[in-house]
């Protein structure tokens, strides 16, 4: 093969991937990121954060609950 021909297969390699890349992120970003087509929605998380640490023990044999879980 020449090396026109690898440069061009690289070439045509590359632009089909970024083409399939941008299909498949086009469909499929609705599902995992909802309301990032839509500019007139907040979105909106709740998370915890807790600042007790939890300790275990090798010589504590007996079934404990733990602080903040």
């Amino acid at each position: 093969m020449s090396g026109k021909g690898v440069l061009g297969s690289i070439i045509g390699s590359v632009i089909l991937s970024v083409i399939i890349t941008s299909a498949l992120i086009y469909f499929m970003a609705p599902v995992f990121l909802p309301g990032s087509l839509e500019r007139n929605i907040v979105l909106q998380y709740q998370y915890e954060e807790w600042n007790s640490p939890a300790y275990i023990f090798d010589n504590e044999l007996t079934y404990k609950k733990m602080d903040d879980t």
